[in-house]
């Protein structure tokens, strides 16, 4: 027996930097520890402070996604808008078109005399006379 507490002995004293026998208590301590009240409540307050911090991100997370949104929303009013003034520019051009059209229909129908005179009809049509 003196034989075997000896080689024990030889194995726990054996280290490069730290001995054996501080590992195997630390582990000890480890293992023992885990149903202590102390550890329960350390490990109690490190999951609140982790659920805490992890719903505090959830909450920024939550309002910077709310931010873009109404960026979004805001931007999507400003195309709207955007779009309706284009349309009614877009139609005040068709109109003027139609109309300029219509004039120039009237001044074919009406040509300049061949011998290349000026009658009371063409300095009517004139516009800067």
């Amino acid at each position: 027996m003196t034989g075997a507490l000896a080689v024990v002995g030889r194995i726990l004293a054996f280290g490069i930097t730290v001995p054996v026998w501080v590992f195997l208590a630390a582990g000890l301590w480890l293992h023992f520890d885990k149903s202590s009240a102390v550890r329960q409540a350390v490990d109690r307050a490190v999951t609140e402070l982790v659920a805490g911090a992890e719903l505090a991100a959830a909450r920024a997370e939550a309002a910077a996604q709310e931010k873009l949104r109404v960026a979004a929303e805001a931007r999507a009013a400003e195309v709207s808008a955007a779009n309706a003034r284009f349309q009614e520019r877009l139609a005040e051009a068709a109109r003027e078109q139609e109309n300029l059209s219509d004039e120039i229909q009237e001044l074919l129908a009406r040509p300049v005399s061949a011998d290349c005179t000026v009658d009371d009809d063409l300095l009517g049509r004139m516009p800067n006379r």
